[in-house]
């Protein structure tokens, strides 16, 4: 087992739950935070100068990249059940009329280009 994967194991849990905190008890996005931040140590290791524990450098990646999170998702917009219900059958119903749209373009198409020298 390599020294990062000793890291892994013995701060894994740590640096989890310090996200779950952050994000408000949100797991996929603390477990999604986790790792990049665990990949961002990986990539870091030879600038850790040792002025911290190793748990603190850790929970600071992890922070920023929590905070990168935030601004790179900042746009996304979460339904909430009911909502997300009433989008779906929306979507159910203009998705079967797009559809059928697009196969009489690509019927049309195919005809027009049937009569074509190719």
């Amino acid at each position: 087992m390599s020294e990062f994967e000793d890291l892994y194991n013995l701060y894994y849990k740590d640096v989890f739950y310090y996200v779950l905190k952050l994000t408000d008890y949100q797991e996929y996005i603390a477990e999604e935070v986790t790792q990049e931040s665990f990949y961002q140590a990986f990539t870091s290791l030879t600038r850790f100068r040792g002025e911290c524990s190793v748990k603190s450098w850790l929970c600071q990646i992890a922070k920023n990249t929590y905070y990168k999170y935030l601004r790179t998702h900042a746009k996304e917009t979460y339904l909430d059940e009911e909502e997300s219900r009433i989008f779906f059958e929306k979507w159910d119903k203009e998705g079967i009329k797009i559809g059928r749209m697009f196969m009489k373009a690509e019927k049309d198409q195919k005809k027009n280009s049937k009569g074509r020298a190719v």
